[in-house]
Parts: C-alpha cells; structure tokens; sequence
C-alpha cells in the first residue's frame, strides 16, 4: 500500500512539474498498455437474445464482466432478474452512449498521458506490477456517489483501472445540470466531470 502511495505521489508531481528542466526522459520505456472499450461491446449487445450476449461479453472481459456487473451495476451475475435489468439500462443510457461515442470517438489524448504516467512509474519503480489494461465503460450516473466504487465513477477492478466516461462529458453537460437541479448531483461534483480528469484519476 506505502508503495502504491508513493507511485501516486511520483506521478502527480510530474504532472504538476511538467515545465521543470529535470524531468527525465520516459519515451524509450516500453510497457504492456492497452485500451479495452468495453461500452462498445455492451451497448452493441443483441438485447433479442440477451442470455447468449452476456455469455459472450463475460467470455471477451472475463475479469471486469464480474465487477462491472456486481460492483458497479449492483446486480447478480445470473438470473433472469439481472438481464431484464441490463436491457433497461441499455435503453435509458443509449443517448448517453452516444454522447460517449460522440465526444470520445478518440481518447489518445488521455491514455497517452495515462501512459506515460505509468512509463513514469516504471522509471521510478521498475519491479512495480502495472495494470496491462485501462478499461472505458458507461455505468449508473449516481457510480461517483458510492465510495467503494471509486472516485467519480473511476474504479479499480481485477481487471486494472476504469473509467467511467458517464462521468466525464463535460462539467456543462446538460446531464449534470438537470442531476444539479434535482438535488442528485452538487456543482462541486460537476466541476470534476471533465475529460481532462480521466489521467488523474486513474
């Protein structure tokens, strides 16, 4: 946990002292680092035949399927119950989906950042274990309130870390605002629902 800690201290006063002259050279360091979109494949299920989608997506993510079904959608693996609960959240999110889609059509941007922040780690501690994947996903809006989740709806599952893209459109997004109005979301949160917090928070 101390060396956990540490790494996460190393990286945040790199990001924070980007303009410093003493900044070592990381480029040359090749680390194992790939991006699974897993709200594509979710969203792109065959809700006709929903036994035999879910099979398959459990099969393509075998380690975060489990945590993103129980963790963050609070829901059991099996059962009836759980693919009538996944086919509504498929049709009330599809319009944040394609927000999704639409803003985050590419993340290079931010995974190379999350990338050289672990090359950065790797510099630093080179017989620390990094994560092999970052894994994108759209969960509940309400994922950043319940804090064994994680922060903002980013977690860390078996599987690496993951973000939740629900909650990074934007700290305008007419989404948050209606949440602000109803009381379900603060302005405080909001300001954090930004693309630009994706490498931070992981």
């Amino acid at each position: 946990m101390k060396r956990i800690f540490i790494a996460l201290l190393v990286l945040l006063s790199i990001y924070a002292c980007k303009r410093g002259k003493n900044i070592p050279d990381v480029s040359n360091i090749k680390i194992d680092f790939n991006v699974q979109r897993f709200e594509q494949d979710f969203f792109q299920m065959d809700t006709l035949h929903m036994d035999k989608s879910l099979q398959q997506l459990s099969q393509k993510y075998p380690l975060f399927f489990g945590d993103f079904m129980t963790n963050i959608m609070g829901m059991e693996l099996n059962g009836d119950s759980a693919m009538v609960i996944v086919k509504r959240f498929i049709a009330a999110y599809t319009p944040i989906y394609q927000l999704v889609e639409k803003q985050f059509a590419d993340l290079s941007q931010y995974t190379n950042e999350i990338k050289q922040g672990f090359q950065f780690i790797h510099y630093y501690f080179p017989k620390y274990k990094l994560p092999k994947n970052l894994i994108t996903f759209i969960g509940p809006m309400d994922a950043y309130f319940n804090g064994s989740t994680g922060s903002y709806g980013d977690v860390l599952t078996q599987a690496g870390p993951a973000v939740g893209l629900q909650l990074h459109l934007g700290k305008d997004q007419q989404i948050y605002k209606a949440g602000m109005e109803s009381g379900a979301i603060y302005d405080y949160q909001a300001k954090r629902f930004i693309p630009e917090a994706i490498p931070v928070n992981v």
